[in-house]
């Protein structure tokens, strides 16, 4: 799709998002405000309101077999308007659930690694932007209702495979 797309921005929508109205001009806006700023993510909510994602930290998990880097959503299962998830911010990275990102950015990156399969490339490709330098944002002021993981067993079946990779 992204090779597809024309334009300057890249915009990615999980089939299973509801957009709200007014969502996608805090996306585009940030990048076109902010030269620093490659990629912006929203503020996800699941149907009951309550939040699903408000952009992402990355923290270490040690077992006994080893470490392995795993993504926190913030603010999951808060309400919606709680104050912690109610400001812009600056994050490690924001799901593609929904991802606003400069196409010079992605296509100088190659896009998402298509090593991973439906899990971490977004975090992936976050970390990538970070390390060139690039911004990754949040915005609460998009908000989109994300009926999560809508598509079948299949969507965990390589969850373990996935999370390997990024560490």
């Amino acid at each position: 799709g992204a090779a597809a797309a024309g334009g300057r921005h890249l915009v990615f929508l999980n089939n299973d998002t509801e957009v709200t109205a007014g969502w996608l001009d805090p996306l585009v806006g940030t990048l076109d405000l902010d030269p620093r700023v490659d990629a912006v993510g929203a503020r996800l909510l699941y149907p009951d309101g309550t939040v699903q994602h408000a952009g992402v930290v990355l923290v270490e998990q040690r077992h006994e077999a080893g470490s392995v880097l795993m993504g926190l959503h913030l603010g999951a299962n808060k309400p919606a308007d709680d104050p912690a998830v109610m400001r812009p911010q600056r994050l490690q990275a924001v799901t593609a659930a929904v991802l606003a990102v400069l196409r010079s950015v992605f296509e100088e990156l190659g896009g998402f690694d298509t090593a991973y399969w439906n899990g971490n490339e977004d975090l992936d490709l976050c970390l990538r932007i970070g390390e060139r330098g690039g911004l990754v944002v949040y915005r609460p002021e998009c908000v989109v209702i994300h009926h999560e993981s809508r598509g079948g067993a299949e969507r965990w079946a390589k969850v373990d495979a996935n999370v390997r990779l990024l560490t």
